[in-house]
């Protein structure tokens, strides 16, 4: 403890000294950014030469603009122009044409920023006109912009703002947004509410999980490379999912840019969890393993998939001679070998353009990202039996584990402008990682009569997911009238490929690890592969109704259909040693199943698929809506109306090689769900909010199916159950907000809901094992609040009359911090929802300017419900660990852009306990990366 306060000390003088240094070669002069663009007619689209452009370069958000230049535009109507970073406002006068003004226009440090100018006729005099330049989406301003004018209570955050971070996907990134949290580094948490009442899509579209055991998308598998921004809707509107918790988080990929760009950057790093030279263990693979692919060298042999075909291998259905053969096609590599790991390294490109076709703007952009990982990590992992009142240790073990990660995207849009409020847009995403683990423990077990037991694992998991989605936006026959429609396409893929594991156990008289004799197979591999299709339709129209009294109502109605399926096939083999005739049970796995010993008979193969390893679920989902928009005066905005789901889920189990009987289930529900909002822009820059909404949680697909599935990390086995119903939620939300300017807000939300059956993970103790099931709880409720504030630091001396020091300039500061309660109600018992973390913290400190910037970043929550046990042994909570980062970026001429992180300075441990007994412990590690990033 003493340890990380120091070391947070230093750090912390470290980077104050560094942004000292920094503001004091703030002076010299900044390398200037450029602003080109074209000035043309509106009705023809036809260039407009010689306009004249003025430039006003926008200063603080209380002292207005002053003149930074002009220029005139060229035969065809372009210009360019080299201007200082900053914010413009540009004034565009023409003869006969009304003047046009484009605000908030950023021109960054050695960046191009593109605008077009479209200028209508003056029917008698020239007066000027005001209309928003479109902003780049990832930017942090564009996007409170967005937040501010929203109907719902949402968050965001950018790529912009992501490149402050050390974050290298997307749930990194999320964990840093108000009232989120991430569990096992992937699930998102949304207001307390688990991932299973937090949904996610990509660019607005439902998606396939790429999981074996989970409906949600785990976000780690999205590289920070191919995302724009990440939005949080935290209430919900009857045009949206009736799915509905915490919120839904949209990730969307990087979009057209109105320009040619060209971005490559390249980063290498190390984490003391995975140093070269030495305490990383890996075994062969294969020779595309660094791309994330296996190349069929942990495959299923043909000669077990062909010969056997659908029939289970079995002793009484094979001779020993077929078996032998099948057992000797598997690789014969059981044990690791410690050898150096590699850098961790990374590399991102993007390459956009717009054209013009048919004479209209065809804008293009595709980009890429790939990073491999090696990691080795010590932990303690533990399990108790007996009562609360007096545990017993099942098992301690230590453990020990590698890892290599490769995370790799590809994403690639087309939008084409089909009229003057109409186009057409298609997003092609496809991201996968794999994980190619190694793992050890050893310790006492007292299923082995408290005897040292020795197990080794290796593991290699691929997760894939393709999402495509066409889009476009009409103008209709109705004046004003607005029609729109998503047709998306999505396939989440999981492949287990050749786990195995070996287990050994203690002799006391040898005074050696022998191979187990209490398990019959205790040499065992198991294959698996889930596939998860998602296919959607959705249609919207919105159209005004013009003028009510006082009333300026829209009505927006729509319906969308979706077909989704999900296949699961395990299959399971073993290994079983006839007495001592193999030979000594304490060699290791590879001396004893030679083919010699396997075609003698003293090793026998057989599968040990069990009837529900496979199972086949289907869900047809149908929905309407209809909400009515309206401005009740200048200040005051109602959106109210409701949504109709109907929804069947059909799940059979049953694996073909397996002769046993077909379980199903089947859930069918007709759900209506009403939501209203109400939105008052107090003043221009600040909006109070409050919304509320009947929503609902239907079990996930795996859920229904009786599937026995055992969870190797955390030693449970995790089962579905086909008794569950649907939970319901009704939530109520109320939020302030505040903008003093385009980059600083201020908010203040509280919200509460009620559930009815909310479901809920129970940890039981079976004669077998513990196992996870999910479960009905009679009734819950959840109440929380949330704080946010980002602003410049500067700010906190208006704050009090004074003048903004010029020192602080270019500093500024956000932190944001959530508090939630909740519970849930069972027959005699009550505990929390599972996953809820009590609290959620995250604080900075940025320094920009246009050629260097330094931040500061801590976060941090609250301990979390992992396991309920229902009153058998004390609940297992989660302790999250505490992160401080640094990073540090210098611009290098007009086009590079060089960053240093250093990652999990404190190297705060991560721990789960039992009452006070610890069940898992660990650290996550120190790490550094530099990356180089070149633009053009």
């Amino acid at each position: 403890m003493g340890e990380n306060v120091l070391l947070k000390a230093v750090v912390i003088t470290v980077a104050a000294c560094t942004f000292a240094i920094l503001d004091s070669v703030v002076s010299a002069e900044p390398v200037p950014g450029y602003l080109t663009g074209r000035v043309e007619d509106a009705a023809s689209g036809k260039g407009l030469p010689y306009t004249n452009i003025s430039f006003n370069r926008v200063t603080e958000w209380l002292a207005g603009s002053v003149q930074a230049g002009g220029v005139m535009t060229a035969m065809d109507g372009r210009f360019t122009a080299s201007v200082k970073p900053g914010t413009y406002r540009l004034e565009c006068r023409y003869i006969s044409y009304k003047n046009e003004v484009l605000e908030n226009i950023v021109v960054r440090s050695g960046e191009t920023t593109h605008v077009v100018a479209k200028l209508t006729l003056a029917a008698l005099a020239v007066e000027t006109v005001k209309v928003r330049a479109a902003r780049l989406a990832d930017r942090e301003s564009s996007l409170l912009d967005k937040q501010k004018k929203s109907d719902a209570i949402t968050d965001a955050i950018g790529a912009e703002q992501i490149a402050r971070t050390t974050d290298s996907n997307a749930a990194e990134a999320v964990d840093r947004v108000s009232g989120t949290t991430v569990e096992d580094g992937k699930y998102v948490y949304v207001r307390g509410l688990g991932d299973r009442y937090s949904s996610a899509q990509v660019n607005g579209s439902n998606v396939g999980a790429p999981e074996a055991n989970k409906r949600v998308l785990p976000l780690d598998i999205f590289p920070v490379g191919v995302l724009d921004n990440i939005v949080i809707q935290k209430t919900y509107s009857p045009d949206m999912d009736g799915e509905f918790g915490g919120g839904v988080v949209n990730i969307n990929t990087k979009q057209n840019l109105d320009r040619r760009a060209i971005e490559s950057s390249l980063s290498l790093g190390l984490s003391s969890r995975g140093a070269p030279g030495g305490g990383f263990m890996s075994y062969p693979g294969g020779w595309s393993d660094f791309l994330g692919i296996d190349d069929g060298t942990r495959a299923l042999p043909d000669r077990v998939s062909q010969i056997a075909g659908t029939a289970r291998v079995t002793r009484n259905g094979f001779s020993i001679e077929d078996r032998a053969a099948m057992g000797g096609s598997f690789k014969n590599t059981w044990t690791p070998s410690n050898t150096g790991a590699q850098p961790n390294f990374s590399y991102s490109g993007l390459y956009a353009d717009k054209f013009e076709v048919a004479g209209r703007p065809l804008g293009i952009l595709m980009s890429m990202a790939l990073s491999n990982g090696f990691e080795t990590t010590t932990k303690e992992n533990n399990s108790y039996q007996g009562t609360i009142e007096a545990p017993e240790p099942k098992f301690l073990y230590d453990v020990q584990e590698s890892s290599a990660n490769v995370l790799g995207g590809i994403t690639g849009s087309l939008n084409y402008k089909t009229g003057e409020r109409s186009f057409l847009n298609a997003n092609v995403l496809y991201t996968r990682d794999s994980e190619d683990r190694v793992w050890i423990s050893e310790g006492p077990n007292t299923d082995y009569g408290n005897e040292s037991v020795l197990q080794r694992q290796l593991g290699y998991i691929e997760r894939g997911l393709l999402s495509t989605a066409m889009k476009g936006e009409h103008e209709t026959w109705y004046e004003g009238s607005k029609l729109d429609w998503q047709l998306s396409y999505s396939e989440g893929s999981r492949n287990e490929l050749d786990r195995r594991l070996s287990v050994y156990e203690w002799n006391p008289v040898n005074q050696v690890h022998e191979l187990s004799r209490r398990f019959a197979q205790p040499l065992t591999r198991v294959f698996g592969i889930s596939s998860e299709y998602d296919r959607t339709f959705k249609a919207n129209w919105l159209f005004p109704m013009g003028t009510v009294g006082f009333l300026q109502p829209s009505f927006k109605t729509g319906f969308a259909t979706s077909y989704r399926n999900r296949d699961s096939e395990y299959r399971r083999f073993g290994f079983s040693v006839r007495g001592t005739q193999a030979g000594d049970r304490s060699l290791p796995p590879e001396e004893l199943l030679t083919q010699a010993n396997l075609d003698a008979g003293t090793v026998l193969f057989e599968e040990l698929t069990l009837p529900n390893d496979s199972w086949y679920a289907r869900q047809y989902l149908t929905a309407a809506y209809g909400m009515l928009d309206t401005r009740l005066n200048e200040s005051l905005r109602l959106t109210a109306g409701a949504r109709f789901e109907q929804s069947t889920m059909d799940v059979s189990t049953g694996s073909p090689f397996v002769n046993g009987p077909t379980e199903r289930a089947k859930l069918e529900t007709d759900d209506l769900l009403p939501a209203a909002s109400l939105t008052w822009n107090v003043t221009r820059r600040q909006n109070l909010r409050a919304a509320w909404s009947r929503t609902l949680n239907r079990p996930q697909l795996r859920e229904l199916s009786p599937f026995d599935m055992f969870n190797y990390e955390e030693f449970y086995a995790e089962i579905g159950n086909p008794q569950l119903q649907n939970a319901e939620l009704t939530s109520y939300d109320l939020r302030w907000e505040m903008y003093p300017s385009s980059r600083e807000y201020l908010g203040v939300s509280v919200f509460h809901k009620d559930m009815d059956q909310p479901i809920q993970t129970l940890l039981s103790t079976r004669v077998t094992g513990e196992a996870l099931v999910p479960v009905n709880g009679r009734e819950g409720d959840l109440t929380g609040a949330e704080f946010e504030a980002r602003a410049s630091l500067g700010r906190l001396w208006q704050l009090f009359g004074a003048a903004q020091p010029t020192a602080l300039r270019h500093w500024a500061w956000g932190f944001n911090y959530a508090r939630v309660e909740s519970r849930v109600v069972y027959e005699g018992f009550e505990a929390p929802l599972t996953g809820q973390s009590s609290y959620s913290a995250n604080a900075g400190v940025f320094f920009t300017n246009h050629r260097f910037n330094s931040n500061l970043l801590y976060k941090t929550a609250g301990k979390r419900l992992h396991a309920f046990t229902a009153g058998e042994l004390a609940d297992v909570y989660a302790y999250p660990m505490q992160s401080l980062d640094y990073t540090f970026g210098a611009r290098i001429g007009r086009s590079m852009l060089i960053k240093f992180q250093l990652e999990n300075i404190l190297n705060d441990p991560m721990t789960y306990k039992q009452g006070d007994l610890v069940v898992r412990r660990w650290l996550e590690g120190r790490g550094w990366n530099l990356s180089l990033r070149y633009n053009v």
